[in-house]
């Protein structure tokens, strides 16, 4: 696996993407992109030294910097509210995952869910609420208050990717309950209930949602658009001459200028 990185223009109502260019070309895993505050570059989980570790890229310098090297293995970096520090899903020598904490410096850690077990991809809802996809069988996603470590399991069966919706007090999440028919739903984060739902592209579980809320999906080598308020998906790119393998993370940068995707080779 490999992040690409993707120049967008937004002069008019369709996004104008450019070219992706690999910016982790390398054998091994790099996977799992999240965009700094400033947009300036974006935080990946890399294998690094027999274990999976964070690391920065600066888009500016194209240059890597690893940005722990702790003593477990680290997955999925997810901003926090204050935008100061980082949270991702760590490897315990019990073999199950926790949520620690790391200042943009990586330099030190604590953590942050000590009796929530199972803890995989995340994000932040607000500062005193994480929502969680649990290691489970089926996967759930879960809220889960900071302080008190109180759980509410608000849906199962749910696939890795968890979107905070820009500008509404939402979620959104693919639903695999149904094999057949994935649908990316709508959690409205006040009343708890699912008030849309999106079909899927065939066969993929991972998007991102841009400012203008259209949501944003691969499809093997193909990367489609799902207008705000639209009907049905739309081209956006097609990089099949380009990518010799299909689009899964996608990382939207906060100035909407960037994206990142990842791609896993056939």
């Amino acid at each position: 696996m490999d992040v690409f990185l993707v120049d967008i223009r937004s002069d008019g109502a369709v996004p104008t993407l450019g070219p992706p260019r690999n910016v982790t070309s390398r054998p091994g895993y790099d996977n799992q992109p999240v965009f700094l505050p400033d947009s300036a570059g974006f935080l990946f989980t890399s294998w690094v030294d027999m274990q999976a570790d964070t690391c920065r890229y600066d888009i500016g310098t194209e240059a890597i910097e690893r940005v722990t090297a702790s003593t477990s293995g680290e997955w999925a970096p997810a901003l926090t509210p204050d935008g100061q520090g980082f949270t991702i899903s760590r490897d315990e020598p019990e073999g199950y995952q926790r949520l620690w904490r790391f200042p943009m410096s990586g330099r030190s850690l604590g953590v942050v869910l000590r009796d929530v077990t199972g803890a995989g991809y995340h994000t932040w809802v607000d500062s005193d609420t994480i929502a969680l996809y649990m290691l489970a069988e089926p996967p759930q996603l879960a809220l889960v208050d900071v302080d008190t470590e109180e759980r509410r399991i608000v849906a199962s069966g749910v696939g890795r990717c968890i979107q905070r919706v820009p500008g509404r007090r939402e979620l959104a999440f693919v639903d695999k309950s149904n094999p057949e028919a994935w649908v990316i739903r709508y959690l409205d984060l006040e009343t708890m209930r699912t008030s849309r739902a999106v079909p899927a592209t065939a066969g993929s579980e991972d998007f991102a949602i841009g400012i203008d809320g259209s949501i944003l999906m691969g499809e093997g080598a193909r990367l489609f658009r799902y207008p705000s308020g639209g009907s049905d998906w739309e081209l956006l790119g097609d990089w099949s001459h380009l990518l010799s393998g299909s689009i899964t993370r996608i990382a939207l940068s906060p100035t909407g200028r960037h994206m990142a995707i990842v791609v896993k080779e056939s």
